[in-house]
């Protein structure tokens, strides 16, 4: 039985390529789509880690729900600003700095806008200090006077501009700034699409729309040697009514956490919704042709029955066929999900959302459940042609049946 299937394999192979690629397109869909959302997440999880990875505590308003939005520092509360000099005066704190935030839209050479298709684009205070501030100077310097401005590397590269150059920039009016440096995030110039227009502080007081004296947020340093819980014990008695305060490494997990739940989830969940439509066609797919390659052979398994094969024998060597199918299929199906991953990147790249997606993270997990899913598909679309096969009476084949 298990030549004849084999053989009956080989004999239909044009028809079985049919159930074959419905399978491999299905589970490239959904492999692609867990794929993706494996490597946003991993990726997410680096990129505010690196964000934080100088800051020790970080002293905020209390958000009125918990939210992408406040955690980001787009809030409406402020802190005052002073409270950074009151916390610099604790004998563990290295050194502390009140941020300022607000909208800023970089316009390129040409007049056209950089980024802003997804991804924030913000104005900050510039932080002279490697361990607050996660930008590195990589040409010029930091801005000093009011109308000087330090970008992204991922802005500037965009915009074809250069240390030197006018900049002009939308904060919600049109401004005008010197731009004397470039900076670039960490170590590499992955940042998601998020373009930074950092000011100095008087730029800062200037242009950005939030009240004298006030700050979205204090971040603070500690002092070699100190962690992060003995320096939160420490700040937490200063923090005022109405603010919380919380280490570097929570405030990171707290802003990726967010973001899962806030756009990856969402995303994962619409991309998971066209593999789900693509295995439930291929299932229609394999049930139709299965059940054509059983009424094509339903002389042969009647004379089968007639020279001694059982019934479970017949149906046992047709589910056979399946899931030799479905196993060869899936495994072509999670190879080509890396490519569907991969395409699902250059997509959101050239709608100008911009991911910092890196390099593919396969995690064994989401493999596996794909290629099971893809089996699982394969086998159940074949069941009932195969149980109909096998009922097929030994007498049939005393029959001249077309």
């Amino acid at each position: 039985m298990i030549r004849l299937m084999l053989h009956n394999l080989w004999a239909n192979k044009r028809r079985l390529v049919g159930i074959a690629t419905s399978v491999v397109i299905g589970v490239g869909f959904l492999a692609g789509t867990l794929m993706l959302g494996d490597t946003l997440r991993a990726n997410f999880d680096k990129l505010f880690s690196l964000g934080t990875e100088g800051i020790d505590v970080v002293i905020r308003p209390e958000p009125p729900e918990e939210s992408l939005q406040s955690n980001l520092g787009l809030q409406s509360q402020f802190l005052d600003a002073s409270l950074a000099k009151e916390i610099r005066a604790i004998d563990e704190v290295r050194i502390t700095a009140a941020v300022v935030q607000g909208f800023a839209q970089i316009l390129g050479a040409d007049g056209e806008r950089v980024g802003g298709e997804g991804p924030p684009t913000f104005s900050q205070n510039w932080v002279d200090d490697e361990g607050l501030n996660p930008y590195n100077l990589i040409e010029g310097r930091g801005p000093e006077g009011t109308n000087e401005v330090v970008i992204d590397e991922g802005a500037a590269l965009e915009g074809k501009l250069e240390v030197g150059d006018t900049v002009n920039v939308l904060m919600p009016e049109l401004q005008s700034f010197e731009l004397v440096g470039i900076a670039r995030f960490g170590d590499s110039p992955i940042e998601g699409g998020v373009t930074y227009a950092f000011l100095s502080e008087e730029g800062a007081a200037k242009f950005i729309p939030i009240p004298a004296g006030k700050a979205l947020s204090v971040v603070a340093a500690a002092k070699e040697g100190v962690s992060q819980e003995e320096l939160l014990g420490k700040i937490k008695p200063l923090v005022p009514p109405g603010a919380e305060a919380l280490t570097g490494v929570d405030s990171a997990k707290e802003q990726s956490s967010d973001i899962n739940e806030a756009f990856l989830g969402f995303l994962t969940t619409f991309l998971v919704v066209f593999a789900g439509i693509a295995l439930f066609v291929a299932t229609f797919s394999i049930y139709n042709t299965f059940g054509i390659l059983v009424a094509q052979r339903s002389k042969e398994s009647a004379l089968l029955r007639a020279v001694g094969a059982q019934r479970g024998q017949v149906l046992r060597a047709t589910m056979l066929e399946s899931v030799m199918i479905g196993i060869g299929a899936s495994m072509l199906g999670v190879l080509a999900g890396i490519g569907i991953a991969t395409g699902l990147k250059s997509v959101f790249e050239a709608f100008g959302l911009g991911l910092p997606t890196g390099g593919l993270n396969l995690k064994p997990s989401s493999l596996i459940w794909s290629f099971v899913v893809g089996v699982l598909v394969t086998i159940i679309a074949a069941i009932l042609p195969a149980i109909r096969g096998s009922r097929v009476a030994p007498v049939e084949a005393m029959r001249s049946a077309a």
